[in-house]
């Protein structure tokens, strides 16, 4: 048995590579702010796969602490630190670890009275490549920020951000940009260039957000058969005041990928200061 999960989980993670997505750091589901602010998100998969799915453990989690620091006038500093807990047993055999993924430290600013923003960053590659339990976990709870767990890959991002709204409570929210992937150690092959792409629409009345939208990437620098990678994104979040809970579900949309993930639900919890 321990010879079955093992190779499920391998396969798996060699599977969830071939997405390879962008790596922003606080997710657009969240909603932009205009201060200070701290985050956590806690995303829990949902595996479609056969072996993986009935071994997968309720306590496998991923999740994502976000500080929003404020430098000057429309100008912040970012910093997110991924971490996943994968679990796996069947009869008498488990795999289980966790694990510290990449972090994220990044800027984003923008012109006063413009709906316009910039986000640009770095992941800094810390991710263990020991951890394949909690890399598999953490890189399928969320396509838009698997280099969070990817070993040995620094991560270059800038996008450009807009939202438009009006007193209708009608909302659209869009990213685009590049992302850069680069090993970091010999033998892996060369850096990859991705172009990363969100469009969402929703409406906001009396302190409540609902949005869906497409996330997604395209791989710009390989011929690949398929080349585009996108997740369906749906959230509702509660302004009260300084704190904004909120809960969202991902859905992986098929372009031709391995069918290894059904859902991922998430909770998230942000506070303003």
């Amino acid at each position: 048995m321990r010879w079955t999960i093992g190779r499920a989980v391998a396969s798996a993670v060699i599977g969830v590579l071939g997405l390879s997505g962008p790596a922003a750091a606080q997710e657009m589901w969240l909603g932009p702010t205009h201060g200070g602010s701290l985050a956590i998100e806690v995303a829990h998969v949902h595996f479609s796969d056969p072996d993986l799915g009935p071994a997968q453990s309720s306590a496998s989690a991923a999740v994502f602490l976000t500080a929003r620091i404020p430098l000057w006038q429309r100008t912040a500093l970012v910093i997110e630190l991924p971490a996943a807990r994968g679990s796996f047993s069947s009869w008498d055999e488990t795999m289980s670890d966790f694990a510290i993924g990449n972090p994220y430290v990044g800027v984003e600013g923008g012109q006063s009275g413009t709906k316009w923003f910039g986000e640009a960053g770095v992941r800094l590659p810390i991710m263990s490549e020991t951890k394949i339990a909690s890399a598999l976990v953490g890189m399928a709870s969320d396509l838009d920020r698997m280099e969070a767990f990817l070993p040995d890959v620094a991560a270059v991002s800038a996008y450009l951000n807009g939202r438009s709204g009006g007193a209708t409570g009608f909302r659209i929210r869009m990213r685009v940009g590049p992302l850069l992937d680069i090993p970091t150690r010999s033998g892996m092959g060369d850096a990859e260039l991705f172009g990363a792409y969100a469009l969402q629409v929703g409406v906001a009345s009396k302190g409540v957000e609902i949005f869906t939208g497409v996330t997604g990437r395209m791989l710009i620098t390989q011929d690949a058969s398929n080349q585009l990678t996108d997740q369906f994104v749906s959230s509702l979040h509660l302004n009260l005041g300084r704190v904004e809970p909120g809960v969202d579900i991902r859905v992986p949309l098929d372009n031709g990928q391995p069918d290894l993930i059904g859902s991922v639900f998430g909770v998230s919890l942000r506070m303003a200061f």
